[in-house]
């Protein structure tokens, strides 16, 4: 993740740089946005170098990749840049310290600091939603799963049942059987055992 706010500087055969960033009106208000927007794994990236590269077709290995999270003097950035920020055209993409007077910086953090308990209340109340369907749904797998347990068990003790029903039947013909050979033998006296005879 790269900060805000990043820039590629290109020069050309000649020498004269050109410098790649993004606007907010470019990442929002554009087709190509919001390929990018598509494209990006977070709002955070929306100000990278990668995103930059994403959305001019810029190669890897193309310019040098800059960023400055210094905003204590517009000496820092290229002119294009402070004019585009100055115009307000970086709506969306960071707050940084240093574009606002330490007074507004204080209403914004007050601001800011409303909006966290909105969106911490928020987030709670989802939280709970989200926890609550979630027991919902193991509760339904868990009856789901005893069911398809017990239908499992009952299934499985049916098939071995049928197992042992079918294996005694086999081992009471092969008792009666091997009963009525040795028997047969033993009807002839020249069979037994001297003691038996």
């Amino acid at each position: 993740m790269c900060d805000f706010i990043s820039w590629i500087e290109v020069k050309d055969k000649v020498g004269k740089v050109k410098n790649y960033y993004l606007t907010g009106n470019q990442v929002f208000d554009t087709p190509r946005g919001q390929m990018l927007r598509d494209w990006c794994q977070s709002q955070d990236d929306y100000v990278g170098h990668g995103a930059i590269r994403f959305y001019y077709e810029l190669d890897s290995g193309i310019g040098k990749e800059k960023e400055c999270t210094d905003f204590s003097s517009t000496d820092k950035f290229p002119p294009e840049i402070v004019a585009d920020i100055k115009a307000g055209k970086m709506r969306g993409l960071g707050t940084p310290e240093g574009l606002l007077t330490l007074a507004a910086w204080i209403e914004y953090d007050s601001e800011a600091q409303s909006a966290w308990e909105e969106y911490d209340s928020e987030a709670q109340s989802a939280w709970e939603e989200y926890d609550a369907k979630k027991q919902t749904a193991w509760d339904e797998y868990d009856a789901k799963k005893q069911t398809a347990w017990d239908e499992y068990d009952a299934k499985r003790q049916t098939a071995r049942d049928e197992y042992e029903a079918k294996r005694q039947t086999a081992r009471d013909e092969y008792e009666t059987k091997t009963q009525a050979v040795f028997w047969d033998m033993y009807a002839d006296v020249n069979n037994r055992a001297k003691a038996w005879r």
